[in-house]
């Protein structure tokens, strides 16, 4: 869709032009591509935001504010320097501490054997796996993340 926008907004530059006859082509055409690249990149962002099904969000801890997607059917989250979410330089979140599991429209924290205390869902312990929902906040070790379900997640609710 952005690259259809873009190429009719370049089309409209190179007929502009051509009629005007002022030899100004080139500008057109670069003009036309910024748009056309414009587009894209804006249109792909927006697609991505609205289909991206979750995500969390770190509020306290190393990259504070950082937001990491859950586009997997299981996000890792840990130290493990192979890790979906890795939560480096807090030494009470194991190397593969948890993860979010998505079953359909529902997202699960799942307790990989690490400590319940700390493993907590808005300050309970979570020695097992549970359900998570919109603006539930998740501690692992000292790491504080906002689990955040998207617009189009909820409307189907």
């Amino acid at each position: 869709m952005g690259g259809f926008l873009g190429g009719c907004l370049f089309g409209l530059c190179y007929v502009i032009a051509f009629q005007s006859q002022t030899g100004s082509s080139y500008w057109s055409s670069a003009i036309g591509l910024v748009i056309l690249g414009a587009c894209i990149g804006s249109l792909s962002a927006l697609v991505q935001a609205v289909f991206q099904p979750a995500s969390v969000k770190v509020l306290r801890g190393w990259q504070e504010g950082r937001e990491y997607p859950l586009e997997k059917a299981a996000t890792l989250l840990g130290r493990d320097e192979h890790a979906d979410i890795a939560l480096f330089r807090d030494m009470k979140v194991e190397k593969k501490h948890a993860y979010v599991k998505r079953a359909g429209q529902r997202f699960v924290l799942v307790n990989n054997g690490a400590p319940i205390k700390f493993t907590l869902v808005n300050d309970a312990p979570v020695p097992q796996s549970v359900e998570v929902h919109d603006g539930d906040r998740i501690q692992l070790g000292n790491v504080l993340l906002r689990f955040q379900a998207r617009a189009a997640v909820n409307r189907r609710r």
